[in-house]
């Protein structure tokens, strides 16, 4: 789903689909899946508030770079596309906008399907 002009936030299977990014001018891709994202436990990848943290700021740094300076179509994509990835999203559009991160997620969750936020990682977007 296309968050803000040139900016997607996608499921990772969503990466492989090639005709898709090409329909789309895809020209980045961020696939916390495969940086982030585990084999172990879902919940296990979010109890560690500094990890989480240090991988969302260099996230958000390599996303200035490519969105907003370079103007590129950046694919954001986590497991299910409402995690690590929504977080990355969030605290990017607060950072850009210079809004809260709540009216931050308030403008992604326009965008999206409606959907339930998971427990564990509530704490990093309020």
């Amino acid at each position: 789903m296309e968050v803000i002009t040139g900016l997607w936030l996608c499921q990772s299977k969503q990466s492989s689909n090639v005709d898709w990014c090409r329909e789309k001018k895809i020209q980045s891709v961020l696939n916390c899946n495969k940086l982030f994202e585990t084999e172990q436990p879902i919940d296990s990848n979010y109890v560690y508030v500094e990890k989480v943290n240090d991988f969302v700021r260099k996230a958000v740094e390599r996303l200035m770079h490519f969105h907003y300076n370079e103007n590129k179509n950046v694919m954001v994509v986590c497991e299910n596309g409402r995690r690590i990835s929504l977080i990355i999203l969030v605290y990017y559009l607060s950072q850009v906008c210079g809004i809260t991160r709540l009216r931050a997620l308030e403008i992604i969750k326009t965008k999206l399907p409606v959907f339930e936020i998971e427990t564990n990682i509530v704490r990093y977007l309020y």
